[in-house]
């Protein structure tokens, strides 16, 4: 079942001309594994948000992080990655509400 979700998700992003995937959730023994190896196949570029997964043995997330960073994720933090995405994007509109949010998402002023 969770190979054609995935196998589902990667076709969309593609017809979508999509070509990143920001990673996240429980469940890195599986499910997030899964999905980066086949984005990452596929020939997507995969950000693994770091301070968001969580794995079902807690001693364990590193090992299956570094695993996806060998094949090719990239790991990043979602403060991080918004902060990023925000000097790039030239939507002031975007900008704007991320700056009010600055708070939640740890970003600096």
């Amino acid at each position: 079942m969770i190979d054609q979700i995935i196998r589902e998700l990667v076709q969309l992003m593609g017809s979508e001309n999509r070509n990143r995937l920001l990673v996240a959730g429980a469940d890195i023994e599986s499910h997030i594994t899964f999905l980066t190896l086949r984005a990452l196949a596929e020939g997507f570029d995969v950000y693994l948000l770091c301070d968001l997964m969580a794995s079902r043995d807690r001693q364990f997330t590193r090992i299956f992080q570094m695993r996806l960073f060998q094949a090719g994720a990239v790991p990043t933090t979602m403060s991080q990655f918004l902060q990023e995405w925000q000097i790039t994007e030239s939507d002031t509109e975007l900008t704007n509400r991320l700056q009010l949010h600055r708070d939640s998402f740890l970003l600096p002023s």
